[in-house]
C-alpha cells in the first residue's frame, strides 16, 4: 500500500511538473491559453503566489497596472522551469500614441543571452526570435501585426515597426530583455501595442477587467 501511495504521489508530482513546464510555451503565444492554464494550475502555483480566477481564466495579481513600482509581483518561492529561476510576474497598462500598451510576463534571474538561449526551443515559433538592439541595449523579439482593415488576414508574422504602431494596427510582441528596474533580472513576456479593441483584449486577456486601475 505504501508503495502504491508513493507511486501515485510521484506520478502526480511528475504531472504537475510537466504542466508547469509548458507555462512558458503558453505564455509565449501571447493569447488566452496562458491564463486558462494558470486557472488549471492554481493549487500547484500556490507556493509562488495567489492565482486569482476570472471568467474561466486566472492571473497573478500585481498591486497596480499603472503605478510605477507597483506593476510587479515577486514570488514567495521561485518557479523553476527549463533550468531557469522565475522569481516574479509583471502586468502593465501604459498609454502610448494611438492607443495603449498592455504587457505581461515573467521575471527571470539570469543574464539576457543565457535566458534567451534556454527559451528559444521552448517558446512558440521560436525560430523567429531575433536579436535586436535599441541603442546599446540588446533584446530578443518575435512579433506579429494585426490590421483592423484586414482582419480576415489575422495576425501577420512580420517585424514590428520602429516607433508607435501605425493607426488601425496592433503589434503583438514576445520579448526577452533585461529588466530595467533590476539588471540582475530578465523580463520574458508579451506586449500588445496600439489600437487595441475591447473585443481583442477580452479574447487575448480573458483575465483582464477592462475597468481595472
Amino acid at each position: 500500500m505504501q508503495r502504491l501511495i508513493l507511486g501515485l504521489a510521484l506520478a502526480a508530482a511528475a504531472t504537475t511538473a510537466c504542466a508547469q513546464a509548458s507555462l512558458m510555451t503558453s505564455l509565449s503565444r501571447c493569447d488566452a491559453g496562458f491564463f486558462q492554464q494558470l486557472a488549471a494550475q492554481r493549487d500547484a502555483l500556490r507556493p509562488q503566489a495567489e492565482v486569482r480566477p476570472r471568467a474561466g481564466a486566472a492571473s497573478f495579481i500585481v498591486p497596480s497596472l499603472t503605478q510605477e513600482g507597483q506593476k510587479r509581483l515577486m514570488f514567495g518561492q521561485p518557479l523553476r522551469l527549463h533550468g531557469l529561476e522565475i522569481v516574479g510576474y509583471l502586468d502593465e497598462l501604459t498609454p502610448i500614441p494611438g492607443g495603449v500598451d498592455v504587457s505581461w510576463g515573467f521575471l527571470v534571474r539570469g543574464k539576457l543571452t543565457d535566458v534567451a538561449t534556454a527559451l528559444r526551443d521552448v517558446i512558440w515559433d521560436g525560430q523567429r526570435l531575433r536579436r535586436d538592439a535599441q541603442g546599446d541595449t540588446p533584446y530578443f523579439v518575435r512579433s506579429e501585426i494585426w490590421r483592423h482593415e484586414k482582419a480576415a488576414a489575422g495576425w501577420v508574422k512580420e517585424a514590428s515597426v520602429n516607433g508607435p504602431p501605425k493607426p488601425g494596427t496592433v503589434e503583438r510582441v514576445f520579448m526577452i530583455e533585461t529588466y530595467e528596474d533590476d539588471p540582475s533580472l530578465v523580463r520574458a513576456g508579451c506586449s500588445l501595442q496600439g489600437d487595441i479593441t475591447r473585443e481583442m483584449l477580452r479574447d487575448l486577456r480573458p483575465d483582464f477587467p477592462v475597468d481595472r486601475p
